[in-house]
C-alpha cells in the first residue's frame, strides 16, 4: 500500500512521494474527516448501499489560482468497496486523480490472515465466474449457428415435392452439412465441430458449474464482509486522496458562489440492510 505523511494543519506540503497521487514536488493539502462530510443520499440494495457525500470548501485566498491541491479524507470505513469510489467535480474544481490508501499495522493476528485469505479466494472466484461466462457465450453463439444451419437445411429439403428431388435434396443437405462441419473443424479445430446436441449438453454443464461458482462466490463475499465488519475498529489507517486543480473564478465554467468549491464523493459500502420506520397517522372529519 502507498503511504503519505501529513501534518496536523489543514494545509501542509506533501512529504512522501511514494504514492502516484502525490508525485508533485510540493502542493497544498487539505485534511478532512470522513464522518464530517455531508451525506446527500443513500441508496440501499440487497447486500450493499451507495452513499453520496458532499465535499464543500472555500478557495484558498493566500495561494495564486489555478493551483493543484491534495484533499485527503481520513478515517474512511473499511466496509467501502474500493472499486466503487468515484468523485465528480461540481464547481470550481477539476479532478486529476483518486487514490485509496490503506496503511496496515504489521501484526500477524488471525483476523488479518483470514481477511487476506478471503480476499484472495473472492478474487479467484470472480475470475473463474468471468471465464465461465465467456465460455457460455461462445457455446451459445456456436449453438445459434448450428441451429440456423439446421433450419436452413430443413427449408431446402422441403422445397421439392418430387420424391427423387427430395432424396437429392437430402443428399445435398448431408453434403452441405459435411462441408460446414469440415469448415468449422478446419477453422477452429476438433472442438468447434461439435454437433448441436453435444453443444447443448456442454452448455447445460457449464451453466450448472457457473451456478455453483456463483453460490460459492456469494458465500465468500458474505464471509469477507462479515470479517471486514469485525475489523471495523482495527488500527489500520484508511484514507481517500484526491488530487485536484482549484480553478479561479474566471476559469470556472460552472456558475457558482464566489470562492466556493464543491465535490461529490460516491462509493458503496458492504453489509447494509434497510430498516424501514413508518409513522402512520389517520384523521377523520365529522362528515
Amino acid at each position: 500500500m502507498t503511504t503519505t505523511t501529513t501534518t496536523s494543519s489543514d494545509f501542509s506540503p506533501i512529504i512522501s512521494q511514494k504514492s502516484s497521487i502525490s508525485s508533485e514536488q510540493s502542493m497544498p493539502i487539505m485534511n478532512l474527516e470522513a464522518k464530517e462530510l455531508i451525506t446527500k443520499s443513500v441508496v440501499v440494495y440487497l447486500d450493499r448501499a451507495e452513499v453520496k457525500r458532499k465535499i464543500s470548501f472555500q478557495r484558498p485566498e493566500q495561494i495564486q489560482l489555478p493551483v493543484k491541491m491534495m484533499i485527503r479524507i481520513n478515517n474512511v470505513s473499511p466496509m467501502i468497496s474500493r472499486e466503487s469510489i468515484r468523485v465528480d467535480g461540481q464547481s470550481g474544481v477539476i479532478i486529476l486523480d483518486v487514490d485509496y490508501v490503506e496503511v496496515p499495522q504489521f501484526c500477524n493476528d488471525e483476523g488479518s490472515e483470514n481477511l487476506s485469505f478471503l480476499e484472495l479466494e473472492t478474487t479467484d472466484l470472480e475470475g473463474n465466474c468471468a471465464t465461465l461466462n465467456d465460455q457460455i457465450d461462445v457455446l451459445q453463439k456456436r449453438l445459434d449457428v448450428l441451429d440456423g444451419v439446421a433450419k436452413q437445411i430443413g427449408k431446402n429439403a422441403l422445397v421439392s415435392t418430387d420424391a427423387q428431388q427430395r432424396r437429392c435434396g437430402v443428399q445435398a443437405s448431408q453434403q452441405d452439412q459435411q462441408q460446414i462441419n469440415g469448415c468449422i473443424e478446419t477453422s477452429g479445430g476438433s472442438q468447434q465441430s461439435k454437433t448441436a446436441g453435444e453443444t447443448r449438453r456442454e452448455l447445460r454443464q457449464k451453466g450448472k458449474e457457473l451456478a455453483e461458482l456463483k453460490e460459492r462466490l456469494a458465500k465468500s463475499e458474505w464471509e469477507l464482509n462479515k470479517q471486514r465488519g469485525k475489523m471495523e475498529y482495527d488500527k489500520n489507517k484508511r484514507s481517500i486522496n484526491l488530487l485536484v486543480e482549484i480553478l479561479s473564478n474566471e476559469e470556472d465554467s460552472i456558475d457558482s458562489i464566489e470562492g466556493h468549491c464543491e465535490l461529490l464523493l460516491v462509493y458503496q459500502v458492504f453489509s447494509c440492510t434497510w430498516r424501514p420506520s413508518y409513522s402512520l397517522r389517520a384523521s377523520s372529519s365529522g362528515e
